[in-house]
């Protein structure tokens, strides 16, 4: 009697680790669109907008989720989620796949990853190593960083020994040739 209620036990136990499993994250074939970071969707969860629970589901027209989207975003203006950085990912990554009806014609994603690699293979191929550089960027600066002239000196101060960190680039609004980056 002991055995069976322990073994029932146990299959209890294990059928309800894998209701929850299976309920905290629900990949849709969206989610390997090249560009879409699976990682960063969060599990689902009921207190979720409408539109957020369609990231859920195999079968999305991407008109009906952007407008819902967008129109959740007219009243929550500001608001910063997880979900909503997902959101913004899936969209960006889906939109060159988006037909005028808004359902989504998803590549064939094996072939899609052997282009990409045939076309930076050929590419290597093509392009011969010199000593100058192909690109047409300008560096802007800084090349030294310098100590605070906290005591308020007449003379400069000196360059500090060591190297500035850069936190993130972006790409100027007026000028997308230029990069800016945040230290």
């Amino acid at each position: 009697m002991c055995k069976l209620f322990r073994n029932s036990l146990i299959l209890i136990f294990v059928l309800a680790s894998n209701l929850m499993l299976s309920g905290q994250i629900t990949y849709t074939r969206y989610d390997d669109l090249p560009g879409v970071n699976k990682s960063y969707k969060p599990a689902f969860s009921p207190d979720f907008p409408e539109w957020a629970g369609m990231l859920y589901k195999d079968d999305i027209n991407f008109n009906t989720i952007n407008k819902a989207f967008e129109d959740y975003m007219s009243l929550h203006k500001g608001e910063k989620s997880a979900i909503i950085r997902y959101y913004k990912i899936w969209r960006r990554a889906c939109e060159p796949y988006v037909k005028e009806d808004g359902s989504i014609l998803l590549p064939d994603i094996k072939k899609y990853y052997e282009n990409l690699r045939n076309k930076q293979l050929g590419y290597r191929n093509k392009v011969k190593p010199s000593g100058k550089s192909a690109s047409d960027w300008t560096f802007l600066g800084p090349k030294e960083t310098f100590w605070l002239n906290e005591n308020g000196s007449a003379t400069a101060p000196p360059s500090c020994p060591w190297q500035v960190n850069v936190y993130s680039f972006d790409v100027a609004v007026t000028n997308d040739s230029i990069l800016l980056s945040i230290i």
